[in-house]
């Protein structure tokens, strides 16, 4: 049987943040903010899983949209934990070699923090 793109994107961001943003719920400044878009992702693959929406624009937009909130959580998890997610996994950022990571996977205030750290 084959399975839904969105539900296996559900499970893949699912281990992926699950472990990372598990403390985030219950704060008031940006970290609720990775929280939600977090939930607001897990609902919008959960959505189109149960639609059986295939229709090519809708699924696109849909997708944009997602990896956009995945960077934005991407980012405050790295401000607030220093991580940086490499592989599969989520590590210390003083242990990433900065010019091992691509451009999406680092934007350019968290890069100039890693040059800040070399520094140091």
């Amino acid at each position: 049987m084959e399975r839904n793109k969105y539900e296996l994107q559900r499970e893949v961001l699912a281990r992926k943040y699950e472990t990372i943003l598990k403390d985030f719920e219950d704060t008031n400044d940006d970290r609720r903010i990775a929280w939600n878009c977090y939930q607001q992702i897990i609902a919008a693959c959960e959505a189109m899983r149960d639609s059986g929406m295939e229709n090519n624009f809708i699924c696109c937009a849909v997708n944009k949209s997602i990896r956009e909130q995945e960077s934005k959580i991407d980012e405050i998890i790295t401000r607030f934990t220093g991580k940086v997610y490499k592989g599969v996994r989520w590590v210390d950022v003083t242990e990433t070699d900065i010019y091992s990571l691509s451009s999406t996977e680092i934007d350019y205030e968290t890069e100039m923090r890693l040059c800040e750290l070399d520094a140091e």
